[in-house]
Parts: structure tokens; C-alpha cells; sequence
């Protein structure tokens, strides 16, 4: 039998996608390792996506202009790795559906890149002020999202349906972002506030924040560095607030939670959800499966 064409794996897994739980009771830890490679240059992992084949994890890191390929079990795998127009602050990385781009937010002046993954180079690099529609939301956008402080662009998810961008705004207000698939235009913004299930209470300096996302078929699985939480938002609005549950970094009855969740992506066909998180010299990578 042949090997699969790109474009029948990205159907594939569109259709696992959908498949998925619409709601999990627990989220059971699996594995945990340590991941940062001081020599490669892997040292502030920042964001997470899974490839578009299912067979490994993309990842960027803060501090390098380069995206990584990363195995599930947190080794950096050799070859080439797609240079990024600039020199760092990646704050979010996503596959495209088909398989032959990637796209990378970064925080410093809320730029959205796309880049060729065999080619190498980028063929689209726009801040987020220069993107149509952005008056009709200024009053929101303006300040962190317009990258005048560090509460910019955390996260980028790409839903493989309608090819829809999704990005995160860390905090102050906390955002969620929707751009056209060509990254032309902001489609909606919403705010990620109480009503949504985002309590500032989560945080016990009051400052909950929101650092990764992925894009499932119950809505959109998105990370709480400071509240140490996985969040479960529907995409309708009207559907209710978000569930979450704490990030467990080991087995016990009073569990030790992970600190510094930056990147989170949601596997449909092992049911996983990975997070990374940036600790320094014990940054890891976490797997969790969703149990009924």
C-alpha cells in the first residue's frame, strides 16, 4: 500500500480531531521529563505544536530564531530547523494543516510569521496593528497585544477545518484572537475574563495570566503559567465557562503542580495533551492523558 500523501494525513487527523471527547472527567499524569539543551540553543521553551503527521512536536524557545522538532519523549530530534525572521521572543508555534508551514507569534511588537518548512523562508511577517480590522477592535488590541509591554502574544492554534488562526493575549486584558487563514484580517476578539471561567482568584497573586493553545474538537485546550492550570474553553460562547484542571509535574496525593507552562498541544490520536513548560535548567515536558 502506498504511503499516505500529506494532504490524506491532514484529512486523517482532521477527522480524529473531531472525533475527540467533547469533555474529559480527569487528566491523568503520564509522563514527565526535563528537556532543555543548552548547547542547541533550546534553553526558554516558549510554545508547542504537534507536527502535521502526528509524529513528533514542533517548539520554539524564547531566547533562539529557530523552531525545533522535539520527540514525545523530550529528546531534540536532528535536522534542518526553520529560521525565524527574528531573533527571538517566540512566544507560540503551530503546524499548518497540510503540513508545509509553520506559523509563530512573537511578543515584541505582536508579529505573526508564516515560514516554509522545506524552503526555509518566510513568506509572511505582520504585526498585528497592520492587519485589517484592527480599528474595529483598537480599544482592546491597543498597549500589551500591540507588543508595548511583556502582556503581548503568548499563542498561536490553527483550527484544521476552516484554517482559522487562533492567538492568545497573556493578560491585562486577557484575549483570544481570531485571524483569517491568510493572516490578512482580525475576524473577533474575546475576552478571556471570569464570565469565560478565567478567574483572577486562580492565581494567588490575582494576576492569572494565559500562555499556550491548542484547538480540539471541544474548543480550545489553553495554559495558565501563573495558575499552574489547564483550561477547556467551548469555542461557541454560549456554551458556558471554561472547565480546568490544576497541572500535576508528579504522582501523589498532594501533587507538586508545574510552574511556567508556556506551550500546550493536543494530540486527537493518543487522546494526549503535552505541556512545556520554561524552568530554566528544569524545564519539562509533560504528558497527560484525558480519562472518562
Amino acid at each position: 500500500m502506498p504511503a499516505p500523501t500529506p494532504l490524506v494525513l491532514s484529512a486523517i487527523l482532521s477527522a480524529l480531531l473531531l472525533a475527540a471527547p467533547a469533555a474529559a472527567q480527569s487528566l491523568e499524569l503520564r509522563d514527565s521529563t526535563r528537556i532543555r539543551d543548552k548547547a542547541a540553543g533550546f534553553d526558554e521553551p516558549s510554545g508547542l505544536s504537534l507536527s502535521a503527521d502526528g509524529g513528533f512536536l514542533w517548539a520554539v524557545s524564547d531566547n533562539a530564531p529557530e523552531v525545533f522538532r522535539l520527540g514525545f519523549d523530550g529528546k531534540l530530534i536532528p535536522g534542518p530547523r526553520p529560521r525565524l525572521p527574528w531573533p527571538d521572543q517566540a512566544e507560540g508555534v503551530a503546524a499548518t494543516p497540510d503540513g508545509t508551514g509553520l506559523i509563530v507569534v512573537r511578543e515584541d511588537g505582536a508579529r505573526v510569521a508564516l515560514i516554509d518548512i522545506a524552503g526555509g523562508e518566510t513568506r509572511i511577517d505582520r504585526a498585528l496593528r497592520d492587519m485589517e480590522g484592527w480599528d474595529d477592535f483598537a480599544a482592546l488590541l491597543s498597549g500589551p497585544a500591540d507588543g508595548e509591554d511583556e502582556n503581548g502574544l503568548e499563542g498561536v492554534a490553527i483550527a484544521p477545518l476552516d484554517g482559522t488562526v487562533w492567538l492568545l493575549r497573556e493578560a491585562e486584558p486577557r484575549l483570544l484572537i481570531a485571524l483569517s487563514p491568510d493572516l490578512a484580517r482580525i475576524v473577533s476578539v474575546r475576552r478571556l475574563d471570569a464570565a469565560a471561567g478565567f478567574d483572577d482568584a486562580m492565581d494567588r497573586d490575582g494576576r492569572l495570566d494565559v500562555s499556550g493553545i491548542a484547538v480540539a474538537a471541544a474548543g480550545f485546550w489553553i495554559v495558565s503559567d501563573r495558575g499552574r492550570r489547564v483550561f477547556l474553553l467551548p469555542r461557541d460562547g454560549g456554551a458556558g465557562p471554561a472547565l480546568s484542571w490544576p497541572l500535576a509535574r508528579k504522582d501523589g496525593d498532594d501533587p507538586d503542580l508545574l510552574s511556567d507552562a508556556e506551550g500546550v498541544a493536543w494530540d486527537p490520536g493518543r487522546n494526549m495533551l503535552f505541556v512545556v513548560s520554561d524552568a530554566k535548567k528544569k524545564s519539562r515536558l509533560v504528558s497527560y492523558a484525558l480519562t472518562d
